[in-house]
């Protein structure tokens, strides 16, 4: 859990490494999914940060 220092709004930080997975593309599309779905019930996509 983090909480934004700007907001105070708490969120869930997911941290992959893509180096370590054997299908980068099924990262991608798991992005692009959570992207789209808004769902009271169901954790909301903010942002990607790819380093």
């Amino acid at each position: 859990m983090a909480k934004c220092k700007d907001s105070e709004h708490m969120g869930a930080i997911k941290m992959m490494a893509l180096n370590d997975q054997p299908k980068t593309e099924l990262i991608i599309t798991e992005i692009g999914v959570m992207k789209l779905y808004r769902h009271e019930n169901i954790v909301n996509f903010m942002t990607a940060i790819i380093l």
